[in-house]
């Protein structure tokens, strides 16, 4: 998207892709990892880049597209901790040596946990096995909620909770821009895995303060392919933890979702141990616990399978349609 402001911005996507999941139950029952955004806001000769994407050839990829902008990039931000967003800093940092890769302190605090935390660990390599650094790079610390590209300002938020306890956005006020991460979702299912009744409620009303920013762009973090970066998404990203009663998260649900074919038989909802939410503990804390009591392992979380309608791949309009489960991906984040 071109401004006469002199900003601009541009969403590159990294289309759903299998990765290494339990095994499967009978054909077309296939692990899916979600849809991911990266954007780049650019100025007259400098750029930044927002998130990283995860494995090594959708590293790639990105720093390719990027390049091709003919921008000299100046940063890395990170939206949140989770790794999927931030894990693939070291090999774009090679790629693009003038740039920071840099996270406001939460931000960087849970980067920081799931860069060391065993069980995390163990987790993503798993899932992304030789698809992921042995070591990741953290982002620096960024020590003030603004940044500079080409004299205009960018703004970091900590806007709070959202699919994460701690997330941020970067503003763009001239172009009316919001690089939302995982606090909105756009056409795509929510994970709410650790999230309870009140972080949930916070969340809405963290998507409301979007909303006061009047954006015309907003970028989803998980989006489906070809999706408009509508100011829409607020409202639909809203619906979810709004209408959902407090419930108790599901250890290890993160990152996964199946897509079973027309004719494959769906297998009952299973029950799973389940870890309360807690505002005391800490939800870092929590998640590592839960990580813990399941193994670690992408075969050893608990699984959710969705069938294709009437036989024909189904694409919901929007979240109103969206299944409301505490699994990041019980349905497809892109087509079904």
């Amino acid at each position: 998207m071109a401004s006469g402001s002199g900003l601009s911005i541009d969403v590159h996507m990294a289309p759903m892709r299998p990765f290494v999941g339990a095994a499967s139950e009978g054909a077309g029952d296939q692990p899916l990892w979600s849809p991911m955004s990266s954007s780049l806001i650019t100025g007259a000769e400098e750029a930044v880049l927002v998130d990283t994407l995860i494995t090594f050839d959708q590293v790639d990829v990105l720093a390719d597209w990027a390049e091709r902008h003919d921008k000299r990039i100046t940063a890395v931000l990170i939206t949140h901790g989770h790794s999927d967003h931030w894990i693939g800093l070291g090999r774009l940092l090679e790629r693009f040596p003038d740039a920071r890769g840099l996270a406001t302190g939460k931000v960087l605090d849970r980067a920081r946990f799931e860069a060391t935390d065993a069980g995390l660990q163990k987790y993503w390599h798993t899932c992304f096995p030789g698809e992921i650094p042995d070591s990741p790079v953290l982002p620096g610390l960024l020590e003030d909620g603004t940044f500079e590209l080409d004299g205009h300002e960018l703004q970091i938020i900590d806007v709070g909770q959202g699919d994460a306890e701690h997330s941020s956005l970067v503003y763009a006020p001239s172009i009316g821009a919001v690089v939302a991460g995982d606090v909105v979702y756009n056409q795509v299912h929510m994970m709410t895995a650790e999230t309870d009744g009140a972080s949930r409620a916070a969340w809405v009303a963290n998507l409301d303060a979007i909303a006061a920013l009047n954006p015309t762009t907003v970028v989803s973090g998980h989006k489906r392919v070809g999706a408009p970066d509508s100011p829409e998404t607020i409202e639909q990203s809203q619906q979810v933890p709004a209408r959902l009663q407090p419930h108790r998260g599901r250890p290890g649900d993160r990152g996964r979702h199946r897509r079973r074919h027309a004719g494959a038989a769906r297998r009952p909802r299973q029950s799973a141990s389940a870890v309360v939410c807690s505002q005391a503990g800490g939800r870092q804390a929590q998640l590592n616990r839960a990580i813990s009591m399941t193994g670690a392992g992408c075969g050893a979380q608990p699984e959710f399978r969705m069938s294709s309608r009437s036989g024909a791949a189904h694409e919901p309009n929007s979240l109103q349609n969206a299944p409301t489960s505490d699994a990041k991906h019980r349905r497809d984040k892109g087509t079904l």
